[in-house]
């Protein structure tokens, strides 16, 4: 009977000094406070990487795929995975996962399912986003702890900058928004490490409303990779978000407006910082081009023949010329930096067509030799 009772005390110590340090942590998170000097302080030894989210189980990954395989369409077709009724399929699943934390399962279920249906990679980024409000509650307003829930890249890592962008909307110090930059260069996945920094950029924007002060938050970021990364998030927010959440700018203004932005870049030689402007340029320029394959894709039956219409063939080559000399108005080295971007960007886009050389080829042979060769030889696969 003592023994039964000790036991019982011990448990009932470890769990209040559990839930003692639980309520410490968040006492310091929501505690934090601080200006620029704050936040440069923190950041002044170079980043550790030591966080790895855990892996899904086979079970979990099962139940999850059960729920997304009904959001497929019967007939695939672009115009049917356009239809809300997806978007609101996935999204009612995505929350639900949310609330449990259990997107990393989700997330490697969805992976897998978009490889056997590719178009269902065109509407689940979006809803993934949405879904980061409810992570980070589900995560005590944590975004380490929500961070460290999740490094599946799965949507274009929409759960991952859903997470940040719900981080941003609480309007944090730059001491606080310096936690954030923790998080995302103490993760060991190197997926997880690009994307973070990439959102890190959305939240900059979503901050500021202004590119040259967003680049100040980008700054802080202790890698030049993470610096370039956080610049095309930035730009991504300003001309081409993924929800309409938060204030934008004209995506058409973006080739007269960029130049400038770009000259007023926060320390340009900061290594990193004005490749980010550039990577963003090239991000948000690529999609003028992009939208002649996607007008042509309601067009072109799936699956595509392999021969394509002529007359698409000369409206893609023409705009990827347009948006390659929108390129070499930028200043200094961002000219040259953002062709060999959109040698990245387009190959990245998920979508079918762009799984192909001969359309990579059309979009990139503007871009150079060299380019043109490592555009058209990237293996994409769409997750």
């Amino acid at each position: 009977m003592k023994r039964k009772l000790l036991a019982s005390l011990l448990a009932f110590v470890a769990v209040v000094a559990g839930l003692t340090t639980v309520l410490s942590q968040r006492s310091d998170y929501q505690a934090a406070t601080g200006g620029w000097t704050e936040a440069r302080q923190m950041l002044a030894a170079p980043p550790v990487r030591s966080v790895d989210a855990a892996d899904a189980s086979e079970e979990q990954v099962a139940i999850w795929r059960a729920r997304l395989i009904t959001c497929v369409p019967a007939i695939e077709t672009q115009d049917n995975y356009s239809d809300p009724a997806v978007g609101e399929c996935l999204l009612a699943i995505f929350t639900t996962a949310a609330v449990r934390l259990e997107t990393q399962a989700l997330a490697t279920s969805l992976s897998a399912l978009i490889l056997e249906h590719p178009l269902l990679g065109l509407p689940c980024h979006e809803p993934a986003h949405i879904v980061g409000d409810t992570i980070l509650k589900a995560a005590g307003g944590d975004i380490a702890l929500a961070l460290a829930s999740h490094d599946h890249p799965s949507c274009e890592a929409g759960f991952i900058h859903g997470m940040i962008d719900a981080f941003a909307a609480t309007n944090p110090t730059p001491a606080e928004f310096a936690r954030l930059v923790v998080a995302c260069e103490s993760s060991t996945e190197t997926n997880m490490l690009h994307y973070c920094t990439h959102g890190v950029g959305h939240a900059a924007w979503i901050l500021t409303n202004d590119g040259p002060k967003s680049s100040n938050y980008c700054s802080l970021l202790r890698t030049p990779e993470g610096r370039a990364q956080c610049g095309e998030g930035v730009m991504m927010d300003m001309y081409e978000p993924a929800t309409g959440r938060f204030p934008s700018r004209n995506t058409y203004d973006a080739p007269d407006e960029m130049p400038q932005i770009c000259a007023n870049w926060f320390q340009p030689e900061l290594p990193g910082m004005l490749d980010g402007c550039a990577h963003g340029a090239a991000f948000v320029f690529s999609k003028r081009a992009l939208e002649k394959i996607y007008v042509w894709a309601h067009e072109i039956s799936y699956p595509y023949p392999d021969v394509l219409p002529e007359a698409f063939n000369k409206e893609v080559a023409a705009a990827a010329q347009e948006v390659a000399s929108w390129c070499e108005r930028l200043p200094g080295r961002a000219a040259d930096s953002c062709k060999r971007d959109l040698g990245i960007a387009y190959p990245h886009v998920p979508h079918p067509l762009l799984l192909r050389t001969d359309v990579r080829s059309l979009l990139c042979a503007p871009l150079g030799e060299e380019t043109l060769k490592n555009c058209v030889n990237q293996i994409r696969k769409n997750i």
